[in-house]
């Protein structure tokens, strides 16, 4: 497969890239577009491939014209949705992501799901994670590459009951998984003091208010019992005095008129209510100042209380169940033992007469042996699979992963029956030596002279035969013309 012509419409100008077999996408800085162009490639064949911060790929139009065998395939896209022509002939339309598989089907010409998914990360070196991506991980955005999906998609291998059996598994196991977390969190809730995870601050508030509500009631009730009695009292003498009642002190046999001024500690016992009406007055104002506060905390934190009365209802319910914690970590344990059981199987029909494996190994070490990085891999071992990549360095690395990339090549190619286009994003800036690029290029120039090999990179030299450069030198759609100029 081919890519002949890329053209894009973006922010009102359109301009158009087309591709030889041996392109070199060229800058003499970075930053300028190279890898914006290698992505849209992905996105404009229906992948769904993230834009940049600078071109948004959902705000384009794209036109993509490749070959495939002796068919002439044009993609357009906008945004979601997909056009599909073969051969001058409107073929169908498709929504992305929900149809991408399908559509994909048809550009690479498999129906292979796992083979499928796995192409991209095959052919596609991107400079963030491309180089490091040995035989799992992320290609771009979300799109992933598994090397057991790919292995069980060129061998046709069909362990779809096994991964339905592992789903269900999952699924068990998260249920029982979620259960302990509760159980150990009502253990949290046992062992808290005094019961204070319980506590209903809302009905706590509200329990506040009308506690101060009843004390300012009180106090109501005490003023005008006092004020009462200051009033009874000075209305009694009053009623005395206008009766014009008189005593006789049976010493002196003096009569002494009854008044304010002649019964005795009236005045004191007056100040006494007085002062008592002061300070049941003061009591009265603290309340009002306190029940003014609780309605405030009520009606600025009701959604909040409310949120906590919740959790403290929920609290409750988790301290009545009744679970037998060891029966708990028993089943979860049995579910771990059936789910590694289930891997085991799904490995081993994987993995078991598998010729594929064998061929992609020995190409492996092929390329291995001519990047002379032979120490790196114990080629006794199922290094095909390994996941020990930590300790390798950058350059290690690198060649490691172009070694099984173009493995992953050659053994799709093998049973798809086609070419496949290599695209890659700076694969001189990446700590290899001279001698390593130089033999990196040989390998792309001797085993896959007939593949379309599209590199990104500032550097010129390496180049390959016939190499076809597309320079950029500002941006992306520098020279663009103006699309209703155009028209």
């Amino acid at each position: 497969m081919k890519f002949l012509k890329l053209y894009v419409e973006f922010e009102g100008y359109s301009k158009t890239f087309e591709f030889n077999l041996k392109n070199l996408i060229f800058s003499q800085s970075n930053s300028v577009g190279k890898s914006t162009l290698l992505r849209l490639l992905s996105y404009s064949l229906g992948y769904s491939v993230p834009g940049t911060k600078k071109f948004k790929f959902y705000e384009c139009y794209t036109k993509l014209l490749i070959k495939r065998k002796n068919s002439l395939i044009e993609i357009e896209r906008v945004n979601e949705i997909v056009y599909l022509t073969i051969d001058n002939k409107y073929h169908n339309q498709f929504v992305i992501p929900q149809q991408e598989y399908e559509l994909l089907s048809i550009i690479w010409g498999t129906e292979n799901i796992n083979t499928l998914k796995n192409i991209l990360g095959a052919i596609y070196f991107d400079q963030e994670k491309g180089w490091t991506l040995l035989n799992r991980g992320k290609v771009i955005g979300n799109i992933k590459f598994n090397i057991d999906e790919l292995i069980r998609g060129l061998a046709s291998k069909d362990v779809s009951e096994l991964f339905a059996e592992k789903n269900v598994i999952d699924i068990e196991l998260k249920k029982y998984q979620h259960l302990k977390k509760i159980l150990e969190y009502k253990e949290q809730l046992n062992e808290a003091k005094n019961g204070f995870l319980f506590v209903n601050h809302t009905e706590k508030l509200y329990t506040s208010l009308n506690q101060k509500e009843l004390e300012k009631n009180g106090i109501e009730r005490e003023i005008k019992s006092i004020m009462e009695a200051l009033r009874n009292n000075e209305a009694f003498l009053n009623y005395i005095e206008n009766m014009r009642i008189t005593v006789k002190d049976p010493e002196t046999l003096r009569i002494i008129p009854v008044s304010k001024a002649t019964v005795e500690y009236f005045d004191e016992n007056q100040e006494y209510l007085e002062t008592q009406l002061k300070i049941e007055k003061i009591k009265m104002a603290d309340v009002k100042e306190e029940i003014e506060l609780l309605r405030l905390q009520i009606e600025e934190q009701g959604a909040q209380l409310n949120l906590q009365s919740e959790i403290e209802r929920f609290n409750e319910k988790v301290i009545k169940l009744e679970f037998d914690y060891q029966q708990i970590d028993r089943i979860i344990e049995d579910l771990k033992k059936k789910k590694s059981d289930v891997d085991k199987k799904i490995r081993e029909a994987t993995y078991s007469n598998n010729e594929l494996i064998t061929t992609m190994k020995d190409q492996v070490l092929r390329y291995i042996e001519r990047l002379d990085a032979t120490q790196y891999i114990d080629s006794n071992s199922n290094f095909l699979f390994t996941s020990d990549i930590k300790s390798l360095s950058g350059a290690v690395l690198h060649k490691l992963v172009f070694s099984y990339k173009m493995a992953y090549v050659k053994a799709i190619e093998e049973v798809l029956n086609i070419k496949l286009p290599i695209i890659l994003d700076s694969p001189s800036g990446r700590e290899l030596d001279p001698i390593n690029i130089e033999e990196t290029f040989r390998i792309l120039e001797e085993d896959f002279k007939d593949n379309q090999i599209i590199i990104a990179s500032i550097f010129k030299n390496n180049l390959l035969d016939s190499t076809k450069i597309i320079q950029i030198k500002n941006n992306l759609m520098e020279d663009a013309e103006l699309i209703i100029a155009k028209k």
